[in-house]
């Protein structure tokens, strides 16, 4: 019965050996794995910051058109020269169109 006992031990440390080096091989790959998905994923994360940020700039400025519309459609067309919203109005749809012409990705 000692015998079977010890043979029986034997039998699974010889195992666990083996066992616990496929282990540490497995935990190896997979700690790798993450690292590259972590990449991956950062990256996408990066792209779709960039391209939500192009979407709001084009919506400000598409906002500010809107209000440019109707401060010009209010005021006669004599005094639009002089009109200092309007002018505040097209200098920073300007600054915004050069903002999204730079972020706007290469082709």
């Amino acid at each position: 019965m000692v015998k079977k006992k010890k043979d029986i031990k034997n039998t699974m440390l010889d195992i666990w050996k083996v066992t616990k080096d496929d282990f540490e091989v497995a935990m190896s790959e997979t700690s790798k794995l993450i690292k590259r998905g972590e990449t991956h994923v950062k990256s996408f994360s990066g792209k779709s910051k960039d391209k939500l940020e192009l979407i709001s700039a084009k919506l400000r400025r598409e906002n500010l058109y809107y209000q440019l519309g109707k401060k010009v459609s209010s005021t006669t067309k004599s005094k639009w020269k002089d009109s200092k919203i309007i002018n505040e109005l097209r200098s920073e749809i300007s600054k915004l169109s050069r903002e999204i012409k730079s972020r706007e990705p290469k082709s």
